[in-house]
């Protein structure tokens, strides 16, 4: 069995109210009785409720037999690539994974659930709970849950980290930050290198939050491991060059994803200047997706 830690960050669906387009409940108190104007709510609240926010990264991450750790991202603007990338992952591993996070009964999986059936996907059985109330979601391991143990108090991710001695993982940014973050680099640089970069920052920091989640577990269950290793970068096979992979490994990608016939390395890099932003970014997209399919695979 397979145990793979998870973590999602959420913003709001839209950078602002005034571009808001549930006319219907724009003036509603969604998210209970409040004196707040709409407005405030939906700046502060929105990314907490499926109904008025959306999913802008899923990080997985577990630990191999050999004490790896090994971390994977499913981070983009467009909500239903991603959820179908982390499905076609759930959906691999099949009936050998066992999910966990902290919190992840009532928030995460919920979220993920609701936002697959708004983008019109089929939810994955490792998923699915239906209507089952989350104390007898008994296949999840949910470190918030096992803290609580059956007292009524709630500790968040980071006062359990300092109580367990794991490095918290919110030291650069905060969950609340999340949205405006991203709708600031949106608003500005979407499209570019400098939105990818804080796709990256988002990413890390949701990969933290579910490292940090694994690391909890592992101390309260009394699972002696060594120190968290991450896998080491892979040696460029040319120094002086951006070509992590081989010439091959481009062409086989270009035919097999979008379809390119190109013969030749070189025509395929003059379609990625003209097409892409750099080399760099294809690259990136190549790693990204075989990192994926590694992860798939070492179930």
């Amino acid at each position: 069995m397979t145990h793979i830690f998870l973590d999602i960050e959420t913003i709001a669906e839209t950078s602002d109210f005034a571009n808001y387009n549930k006319k219907a409940v724009r003036e509603a108190r969604y998210c209970g009785e409040s004196s707040e104007a709409p407005e405030v709510q939906y700046q502060q609240r929105a990314a907490l409720h499926a109904e008025f926010g959306r999913i802008i990264c899923i990080s997985c991450v577990l630990r191999t037999q050999g004490g790896e750790i090994k971390k994977i991202s499913f981070c983009s603007d467009d909500e239903k690539k991603l959820l179908s990338e982390f499905f076609e992952m759930i959906n691999k591993a099949g009936i050998s994974v066992l999910l966990g996070g902290h919190n992840i009964k009532s928030f995460d999986i919920p979220f993920i659930c609701k936002r697959a059936i708004i983008n019109g996907l089929k939810v994955p059985k490792a998923l699915d709970y239906g209507t089952l109330p989350a104390w007898k979601m008994g296949t999840v391991i949910d470190t918030m849950e096992m803290w609580q143990r059956s007292g009524y108090l709630r500790t968040g991710l980071e006062l359990l980290c300092l109580c367990l001695g794991v490095p918290s993982p919110k030291q650069e940014l905060e969950g609340s930050q999340v949205s405006d973050l991203y709708w600031s680099s949106y608003k500005t640089s979407a499209g570019t290198e400098e939105h990818m970069e804080t796709l990256k920052t988002i990413a890390s920091y949701c990969e933290g939050d579910a490292l940090a989640s694994l690391l909890c577990y592992e101390k309260m269950e009394g699972i002696e491991v060594a120190e968290p290793v991450s896998e080491a970068p892979k040696e460029e096979k040319n120094q002086t060059s951006l070509l992590v992979f081989s010439e091959a490994d481009y062409l086989t990608w270009s035919k097999k994803e979008y379809m390119c016939t190109y013969k030749t390395f070189d025509e395929l890099m003059a379609h990625l200047k003209k097409h892409y932003s750099g080399v760099e970014a294809y690259e990136r997209q190549l790693r990204d997706h075989r990192a994926k399919y590694e992860l798939g695979m070492s179930f």
